[in-house]
């Protein structure tokens, strides 16, 4: 698992433009471990290079996720959270 998932999702919440978001490790090119961040953006314009902007400021750089995912919807379980179960198998899908 990355380093702190729930304080990556906390930045990521905290900018302008998210409504929704959840944090797993994923791989790096190298094959070390990442974070992935699945954003579920709201009305406007958020692009990777924004996110990764606001987040530079606010969490290590370690923490900044190597890759970003924008979903329509995220998953949520019956309590309303972000299952990280199904994260890892929507990152294992191709395309």
């Amino acid at each position: 698992m990355c380093s702190a998932p729930a304080e990556i999702e906390d930045a990521i919440l905290a900018c302008p433009g998210v409504t929704g978001c959840g944090v797993i490790g994923g791989a790096a090119p190298d094959g070390s471990e990442v974070p992935w961040a699945f954003i579920k953006p709201g009305n406007g314009t958020l692009t990777e290079e924004t996110l990764a902007a606001f987040l530079r400021v606010r969490i290590s750089d370690y923490r900044i996720p190597g890759r970003f995912v924008f979903l329509p919807n995220l998953p949520l379980s019956a309590g309303g959270k972000v299952p990280r179960d199904r994260l890892k198998q929507l990152s294992s899908r191709p395309g």
